[in-house]
């Protein structure tokens, strides 16, 4: 079995997961803007479009991560890796696909949330929602969902050093 093989397996529950999580930001943007409809915001038109855009955008990744998965996994790792796992002998590349996939998966709810919260503060902004709880909850929501961004981003781009780091950690390599 291939390291991309792996990868590959990942990627597609990443976007089994992206289907349902597209499945449950339908019912939560439906939600909120039921309650924006009857407000007078001008604005409701382009959160509307925001929000039918961030729905399309999470179920074509979903597609793209179940129908391409290979296509995906090849852009993530360099052409040099082409070597077989043997899962008995290569614990260390096992250990930094690992990090590759959950940090596709980290990334697979993070975006969304960012997108769902940066709605949120541009309509909370407005000058009678600033003093709500609601408005300050929200940025601090913002900023845990940039921090999930950069972690997911380090797990993929930097998979390799990671596992490296944990090898090291458990006593299996040397300083």
């Amino acid at each position: 079995m291939k390291f991309q093989d792996l990868v590959t397996v990942g990627i597609k529950v990443c976007g089994i997961l992206l289907i349902f999580l597209g499945l449950r930001t339908i019912s939560l943007q439906y939600s909120f803007l039921s309650t924006l409809v009857g407000s007078s915001d001008d604005s409701v038109r382009v959160y509307t479009f925001i929000t039918i855009l961030e729905i399309l955008l999470i179920f074509l990744c979903a597609l793209v991560f179940v129908k391409f998965p290979n296509l995906v996994a090849k852009k993530l790792f360099p052409k040099e890796v082409e070597l077989n796992v043997n899962l008995s002998q290569d614990a260390e590349r096992l250990i930094s696909v690992s990090c590759c996939v959950l940090g596709i998966y980290i990334l697979s709810w993070a975006i969304p949330d960012f997108i769902n919260n940066a709605l949120m503060i541009s309509f909370l902004s407005k000058s009678m929602y600033m003093s709500d709880v609601v408005y300050i909850e929200t940025i601090f929501a913002e900023v845990v969902t940039v921090v999930e961004i950069c972690v997911g981003l380090f797990l993929c781009m930097r998979s390799a050093g990671l596992s490296e780091l944990v090898w090291r950690f458990r006593g299996a390599r040397g300083a």
